[in-house]
C-alpha cells in the first residue's frame, strides 16, 4: 500500500502539464512573458503613440496649466488683501476728500436754489406791496373830473363863427385833497362818431398844460365852477350837407384837467370828451348845431363822449 502512495506522488507533476500546455507557436517573448508573468516589449512590436517624446525623439514643451478666471468681487477682495497701512491710508484720505466735494458742491447748489428762492420771493413780495400802495392809493386819492352847463346862446353865423359860454364844474371825486388844479377845454368840429381829432387835442393840450401854484384846491366831495367862454371861426368847412335840411356841424369838447396831491410827487391828468348841440331826430339823436342858427341854453344838451376819457 505504501508503494502505491509513493507512486502517485511521483506522477502528479506529469500530470500538471499535460492539463496546461505550452502554445507550439510561442515567440520568445511570449514565453518570457508567461516565464515573469508580466509584459515583456519586442523590438518589432511598439506602441503606436508615445506620450514622452516627439516623433524625432525631443520631449514636448511643457503645457503650462490654464488659469482658473477670477470674477471681479474676487480681484476686489484680492486687491485689498494687498493693501498695507499706506495704500489704506491714501483710500481713506480720497474717499474723505470726495466725499467733503460733493458735501460742498450740494452746499453751493442749496445756496444758490436759496438765493433764487429768496429773490422770486422778495420780488413776489415787493410787487404784492406795490400792488396794495397803488390799490390803497387809488382808494385815498383825489380824483378831479369836470361836467359842464351851457349859460348862454349857441351862435353859429353862416360866415363860419361860433360862439358859447359855459359853466365848467371841476369836482374832487376822490378821498383826499387835491391841489394846484387847472384845465383846458376847446372845441373841436368833427365827423360824426370819429372822435381822433378830440383825442389829438387833448395830447396837445396835455403836452403845454401845467398844474397851477395858484390853482384852486378842492378837498374830498368839493366842486368849483368856472365861467369859460369859447369861439371858434371858419367851421364851415366841416359843415356837413343835408337834402332840404341845410348844413349842419358836429360839435365836441376836448378837456384836460391836471392837479397834484400831497402824497405824490408828480402830477396827474384827467381826460374828458363831450359833446353837444341841439338833438335831431332825423340824424338818429345825433347834437347837431346848424350854420345860421342860435340855440338858448335850454336847447343845448351835452353829453359825455364813449372815447376820449382817461385818468392817472
Amino acid at each position: 500500500m505504501k508503494i502505491l502512495m509513493l507512486a502517485l506522488l511521483i506522477s502528479l507533476p506529469a500530470v500538471g502539464q499535460q492539463v496546461i500546455p505550452a502554445a507550439k507557436n510561442d515567440t520568445a517573448p511570449q514565453k518570457a512573458e508567461k516565464a515573469t508573468g508580466g509584459v515583456v516589449l519586442s523590438e518589432d512590436k511598439k506602441p503606436p503613440y508615445d506620450h514622452t517624446t516627439t516623433a524625432d525623439g525631443k520631449k514636448p514643451a511643457a503645457v503650462k496649466p490654464p488659469v482658473p478666471q477670477q470674477n471681479c468681487p474676487e480681484r476686489f477682495w484680492i486687491w485689498l488683501k494687498s493693501l498695507n497701512n499706506s495704500d489704506w491710508l491714501l483710500v481713506v484720505t480720497t474717499l474723505y476728500l470726495f466725499a467733503t466735494v460733493k458735501i460742498w458742491r450740494a452746499m453751493v447748489k442749496s445756496n444758490e436754489h436759496a438765493e433764487k428762492t429768496y429773490g422770486e420771493s422778495k420780488k413776489s413780495a415787493d410787487a404784492d406791496r406795490e400792488l396794495t400802495r397803488r390799490q390803497l392809493e387809488a382808494y385815498e386819492r383825489p380824483w378831479v373830473t369836470a361836467s359842464f352847463e351851457a349859460c348862454g346862446f349857441l351862435q353859429v353865423g353862416m360866415t363860419g363863427n361860433l360862439g358859447v359860454l359855459f359853466r365848467v364844474w371841476l369836482e374832487n371825486i376822490g378821498h383826499s385833497i387835491a391841489t394846484h388844479i387847472s384845465f383846458e377845454v376847446e372845441i373841436v368840429p368833427v365827423e360824426p362818431t370819429d372822435y381822433r381829432h378830440v383825442v389829438a387835442t387833448q395830447d396837445r393840450i396835455a403836452q403845454r398844460l401845467k398844474p397851477l401854484t395858484s390853482g384852486p384846491v378842492l378837498f374830498a366831495g368839493e366842486k368849483v365852477a368856472n365861467f369859460v367862454r369859447l369861439n371858434l371861426v371858419e367851421v364851415e368847412k366841416y359843415a356837413v350837407n343835408f337834402e332840404g335840411e341845410g348844413r349842419y356841424l358836429f360839435l365836441c369838447l376836448a378837456v384836460v384837467i391836471k392837479y397834484c396831491y400831497p402824497t405824490s410827487d408828480r402830477e396827474h391828468t384827467t381826460r374828458v370828451g363831450f359833446t353837444f348841440g341841439n338833438e335831431r331826430e332825423f340824424m338818429g339823436g345825433w347834437l347837431l348845431v346848424k350854420l345860421g342858427e342860435e340855440l338858448p341854453p335850454e336847447k343845448i344838451t351835452i353829453l359825455t363822449l364813449p372815447s376820449g376819457g382817461g385818468a392817472d
